[in-house]
Parts: structure tokens; sequence; C-alpha cells
């Protein structure tokens, strides 16, 4: 057998098994900081300890008698521990052990299997339950299961006769020799030959030793013979066998469920045309072989920016969680897509599931999917923390996508439940050489608006890079500005229009929805208003589309943005949406859709799709008459807002004072963190705004003691905690100041314990901007 082929076979997850020696621990570093040390290293890191005059040569069962000796049984045992106790195991290590090994066996007694594994782990010296496909074995004991009282009858410490003694009787010596005969291949990684019974129990029989490679580097010519009896010497380290193995395809002949789409790094190579470049940009018509096509090839124009978080992705090793967030029109898919392409190029098994899936299906299509694969899903966010089990245990490289909003409560699940490494990527913004390749791939089109256009390319990328903060979406929505590509756009819209009179309801909230990426049923849409599907798709294009489900909505959420803010009348709008909340109040299912209802109340999203901050009032104002959300708290919270925004300060407070009123109709057990942080920026806002004023002190420290009641039982809302704690230390007010003594006390105290918990959270890396500037004007506000 040549090693590519056992390499297929570990890949195809047949029946093969592993063996590590000292080697494979060598790499970790035990409780002592020290790598985990090799039976000579152990040698001479115990005659250290001991007054004993050994020679580099002495065997290492004699130096373990000797320490048991000269100390006693607590310090020799913990001695010993601490040397081969692993405190992390290496990433490479993690890998090798989560490859779908039929069985793992080793003759070390660190604690690697035990802690890092994730497999049932047998003891030689105490197990003699029946041993199930995948566990860890470990034939000489292993520390983690003695006591300095017994450790020395439990574990094998010796270089000769690993096998004989105490333990040869035990059932998993016999097992270990009918694997070795049942398996297809026999992977060794350490050197672990010391034991001259070891080659007996292991082959000699010339059809095994054909299907056993070694991985243990450079060895000695003893070693090299002895080697040489058991299989064959690749002169390889573990970290060459882990990359021969990525490097190995995966056997495409697997069928999978329908709902897995398997990625073999293929396409059909296609014209990178201005017309299909100019699709992408302003109707977002996405072709994947069209994008491949310019990936591919560097001579060809650009097509879809190849963003680095792409490749970062790519780059993945292990079992991991891999996260990117954005705000809608900011490039999520693309991302995913360039990932995807660079992964399946590389010979790496790439599979994508359904997005439309729920949490049984998924967890049941993951374990379908080979071990060490890359998965790219979708789907609901959420998800992804109630299957770590399955990603940790299979070695998945499980890719996901969550709005930036969503992903303040997502990472925190995912954190709580986190069985793998956690990536978090913020796609919101392009990096300076991204935003270069987009401005380059506009111009190429000349698709600048009137006040870009004439500026230099330098004060150009500052204004992208500033103003617009680096955001496609802003981009896009920029050059829509644009009166060629306005007035394509205007003509479609407008000869479009007539056809959806009849249905304008159902295509304002299906649209808007899109927009601020809100998922809701296709049947609801068309309760609310049906429409004739064959009528309406025929009058499709390249603007407006219509579903499979027969719902009719903007193609390009981002056109449709435009569209909204600046072609249709904002009482269509507005009315469209009032109608629709009302029509969930009077919907049967009325509780499970009221969180839809809400999310397209929320003051910021209609300032969006209005293209106003006053006009949202006239939604509230309407929509304050239906009963669900005239006693739901956090609609007068968004009533609030909107009052605040336009300076009206009585009446928003007004609003809190009647959002805490049905939030105690509620009962205690409705959790009012919401209305406490508005309702502390509420009060900086007006500080803001007005000044200070007699009995300024006493609001602000109600705020700030509410803001920290909220930080330390909600993590989940430090987001908009730490938006609230940033415009307090920004303002301009001295605080010491105007503030009495015990007044400015008590208001750094809680800002301070604020900050230690925004401390703690980013410590998990899922901090966005506003917590970390909030730390920093908190760090500061501590040195004071």
């Amino acid at each position: 057998m040549q090693l590519t082929e056992a390499l297929k076979l570990i890949r195809n997850s047949r029946k093969p098994i592993l063996f590590v020696g000292s080697g494979f621990a060598n790499q970790a570093l035990n409780l002592d900081g020290e790598f985990t040390p090799s039976s000579k290293q152990l040698v001479k890191r115990i005659l250290s300890q001991i007054p004993l005059e050994g020679e580099s040569d002495t065997p290492l069962s004699f130096a373990i008698d000797q320490l048991r000796e000269a100390a006693k049984p607590i310090d020799a045992y913990q001695f010993i521990s601490r040397q081969l106790t692993v405190a992390d195991a290496t990433l490479e290590q993690l890998r090798i052990l989560s490859l779908p090994w039929h069985r793992i066996y080793t003759t070390n007694i660190d604690n690697i299997g035990t802690v890092f594994s994730k497999r049932r782990c047998l003891d030689a010296a105490t197990d003699t339950s029946a041993a199930n496909s995948g566990d860890y074995i470990y034939l000489h004991g292993c520390l983690a299961n003695c006591q300095s009282n017994n450790y020395y009858q439990r574990v094998k410490m010796g270089e000769q006769l690993y096998l004989a003694g105490s333990h040869s009787n035990s059932p998993y010596h016999n097992l270990l020799h009918q694997d070795l005969h049942e398996s297809d291949c026999v992977i060794v990684i350490g050197y672990s030959m010391g034991d001259p019974d070891l080659v007996h129990l292991f082959y000699n029989s010339t059809d095994l030793i054909n299907k056993c490679f070694v991985f243990s580097g450079d060895t000695s010519a003893l070693d090299n013979h002895r080697i040489s009896l058991i299989g064959t010497d690749t002169k390889q380290t573990s970290t060459a066998f882990l990359a021969a193995h990525d490097a190995t395809p995966i056997d495409t002949t697997p069928t999978f469920s329908s709902q897995i789409e398997v990625d073999y790094g293929g396409y059909d190579i296609k014209t990178v045309s201005q017309i299909s470049r100019q699709n992408l940009l302003i109707y977002g018509r996405f072709d994947r072989n069209i994008a491949r096509t310019s990936w591919a090839d560097v001579e060809k124009p650009i097509y879809a920016i190849a963003r680095g978080i792409g490749r970062r992705i790519a780059q993945a090793k292990s079992a991991s969680t891999i996260i990117i967030h954005s705000h809608l029109g900011n490039g999520k898919t693309l991302i995913l897509e360039y990932a995807r392409h660079l992964v399946a190029n590389a010979n790496r098994p790439v599979f994508t599931i359904e997005p439309s899936v729920d949490e049984d299906s998924l967890s049941a299509l993951l374990q379908e999917i080979p071990v060490g694969s890359f998965v790219f899903f979708e789907g609901d966010i959420f998800l992804a923390s109630r299957v770590q089990e399955i990603i940790a245990s299979r070695a998945l490289i499980f890719c996901c996508t969550s709005r930036t909003t969503t992903m303040r409560v997502a990472a925190s699940n995912i954190y709580n439940n986190k069985k793998t490494t956690i990536d978090v990527f913020d796609c919101n913004r392009l990096n300076d050489d991204e935003l270069v390749e987009f401005h380059t791939l506009i111009s190429s089109m000349g698709f600048w608006p009137p006040s870009l256009s004439d500026l230099s390319e330098g004060r150009r990328l500052d204004i992208l890079k500033t103003r617009y903060e680096g955001s496609t979406c802003a981009i896009v929505l920029s050059i829509f500005e644009n009166e060629d590509i306005r007035n394509q756009i205007e003509q479609q819209w407008s000869s479009y229009l007539p056809n959806l009179r009849p249905y304008l309801d159902h295509f304002v909230v299906g649209s808007y929805m899109n927009m601020i990426d809100v998922d809701a049923p296709p049947y609801l849409i068309k309760e609310f208003q049906s429409s004739d599907y064959r009528e309406i798709s025929e009058a499709a294009n390249d603007i407006v589309s219509v579903s499979s489900y027969g719902v009719i909505t903007f193609s390009n959420a981002i056109i449709g943005e435009f569209v909204f803010q600046n072609l249709v009348d904002k009482e269509i709008i507005i009315g469209a949406i009032v109608r629709f909340a009302n029509f969930i109040d009077n919907h049967y299912a009325q509780r499970r859709y009221q969180r839809i209802a809400n999310r397209l109340l929320r003051f910021w999203n209609l300032s969006r799709i209005l293209n106003s901050t006053k006009l949202p009032e006239m939604v509230f104002d309407r929509a304050s008459y239906i009963p669900s959300l005239a006693g739901d708290p956090l609609f007068w919270v968004q009533y609030s807002i909107s009052k605040m925004e336009n300076g009206e300060f009585l009446p928003a407070k007004r609003f809190v004072d009647t959002a805490y009123a049905k939030a105690k109709d509620r009962g205690q057990g409705f959790d009012t963190y919401q209305i406490d942080t508005h309702a502390a920026r509420l009060t900086i806002r007006k500080l803001m705004d007005s000044g200070v004023y007699e009995g300024f002190a006493a609001d602000l420290n109600r705020s700030v003691i509410a803001l920290r009641n909220v930080a330390e039982r909600r993590s989940d809302d430090l987001y908009h905690v730490s938006a609230v704690v940033t415009s307090i230390l920004n303002s301009e007010i001295p605080y010491a100041f105007e503030m009495s003594e015990r007044e400015y006390s008590t208001f750094r105290k809680n800002i301070i314990a604020i900050g230690d918990q925004i401390d703690a959270l980013t410590k998990r890396d899922f901090s966005f901007a506003p917590e970390r500037q909030a730390a920093e004007l908190i760090d500061k506000l501590r040195t004071h």
C-alpha cells in the first residue's frame, strides 16, 4: 500500500487505527510550561531533582525507581504528573485526534486523551468494559486516573517490556492485535518502539507491515531497524502527516442528502464582460462561474472583490466555528463564495448546507459530512450554538453568517456552548486594499455620481473611507445618484409600478423585510395580500422579482432602499407598514409573529426606509391604536426614541413612563433592560442638549446605576449600554466640577463597574466598536 492510498482511507472514514507515542505528546506544553518530555528527556529532568550520579543513558525505569526512593510519594507523583500533564493540546494534536480513527492506542500516560480527544478513554490498568468504535485506549495506564498512593502500580514508565507485566492481561492488548489485523491502515505518530515485545504484538506479517506508516521524524539507526519491523518509516513528522492528509482529495463517490451541496472547485469558464460586472454592481446579479473565472485568472477584469476575510477563512485548519457578520449589503455571501473557491481548489472537502434547514435536520446533515470538512451555512445563526458538539466531534470548520445586530446575542450563545475555536469577522468595512479595488471597479464603468466624479482619486478614496466608512452598501447607494443609473432604475420602477398596484402593500412589506433582513414565512405575506403568481412573474424585470413562493419584492435590497427613499410616495410605505401591523394583531398566530411587526416598527429601520427622522412618528401615531402594540412596552420605547431623535424630550419622557407602566402590567417576568437603557440614553441626550440643571446629578446617577444593573444581568446588551456610556463620557460636561464629591464618586464607581463587565466581554473577542470605545474611555476614567 502507498501512503497516498492510506490517506484516502483515513479521509473517507474506513477503518484506520492511530497509535501515538511520546513523540506525539512532545509538542505540547506541560504544567511547568515546558515541552512534555520524551523518555530520555524525563530521565534528565529526574536526575536534576535527586542526588543521583546518573548518566544520560540511564534507563527511565531506573530513574523512576530512584525518584520514588528519594522523594515523598506525593512529591514524586506531583513531579511526574506536572511533567506529563498537558496544559493545552496543540491545534495540530487536536486535528489529528479528531480524524475519523476507528480507535486510538497509546503507550503514553499523559492526559491528552482524557482531556482533549473528546473520546471515551479506556485504561488498561483499571478498565475491562468493551471498547467501542472511536475509543482512546491507554495501554500503559494514565496518570489522570491515579493518585500518589497507586501511580507506581497503575502506570508503566520503563523503556523495556512496555506491554508485559501487570497490564499484559488487559483485554485491550488482544483488541489491539485484532484491530491491527482488521484495519484498513495504521498510522503511528511518535516513537514508541522501545519495547521488543511490541514488534510481536504489532505485526510480524508482510501484509500488516505494508499498511502501517510511521511518522517519527529523524530517528537513530536502532530505531530505524525497529520501525522497519512494524511498518514503513516515512521519516516525516506529524506536521507532514497532517499536511499530507489535508492535501488528499476526498473521495467523491459517497452520496449525500439533497440539502447538501458538494463543492469540487470546478466552474464553467465565462467571459468577465462589462455587462456582467455592471449587473452585479447595480442589480446584485451574481454569477459563481464568472466570479471564479475572474478569481482564478488575475489577468481578468475585476468582477467580485476578493475579500481578505475569505482568504483568512480558507486558512482555517482545525475544528472551528467561523462567523462573518455585517449589515445587509456588505457582501457576506460573496465572502463565503470566495472562501469556498479557495478551499475547494486546495483540494479540501467543501460542503454547503441549505439555509432553510431546522436544528434537527442540520444535526443530521452534519453527521453525514466527512470529518475535517469545511461546511458553509447561511441559515439561522442561532443553530450554530446547538450543534457545537457535532462540529467538535467531527472536526468540522463550520462557516456561517449573521446580521450585525443579531450577532451580539448569537455570539454570546455560541460562546456559552462552545466546543470549538470561535472566529468572528466583521465585514461591514472594506480594508484599504479592497477599497482601492472596489474604487477601480466603479471607475472602470464610470459610475461615480456628480459629487464624487470631479474629485481626484486620492480625495475620492478618502471620502469613501471616512464619510462612507468603507461600506459597500453605502458606496453602491451613492453611485445610484449617477444620472444614468438613476434614470435606468427609475424607468424600470415606473414601468413596473402599474403591475404592482393590486399587490403594493405585499410588495412594500416583503421588500422592507429584505432590506432590514427580517425572516418571515412566505405564506404570511401572501395572506396579508394575495397575488396571482403567473400574472406577476411574467412582468418581473431587472429590479423586481417573484420568488418560487409567490412573494414579490425588489430583487436587490440596496435598490429597494434607494427606490423607497427617493421614488416612492412615503404615504404608500407608511400605510402598508401600519396595515401589516394591524394584520398581525388580528392573525390567529399573532404572538408567534409579533416579533416581525416589532422589527418593522423600530425607529431606525423606519427612518431608513422613509429617509427621515420625522416621518416614523406618523407610523407610531397610527400604530398606537393597534391593541397588541399599545400593550407592548417596547413599542413605547421606539415611540420615545422617535421623539428623542427629534429633540422632543418631554413627550419622549412621557412615552418612557408609559413603557414602564406597560412592563408592570406584564408582571415580574418582564425584563425592563431595554427600557432602562433607553431611559439612560434619554437622560444624557437631554443633558447634552439643554445643559446641566438643578438635580441633574441625581438623574444622571440613577441612569448610570440602571445601566450598571443592565450590564450585570444582560451581557448580550452591552452594545447598547456601551453606546450610552460612550455618549456620557464623550460629552463636554465637566462632571467632576458640576457634581459634588459624593455624587461624582458614585458616578465614577458605577461607570467603572460597567467597564468591568465590558472588559469581561472583550476577552471573548465578541466585542464591537461601541464596547471597545467605551472600554477605552472608562480606562481613562480609572486613571483620574
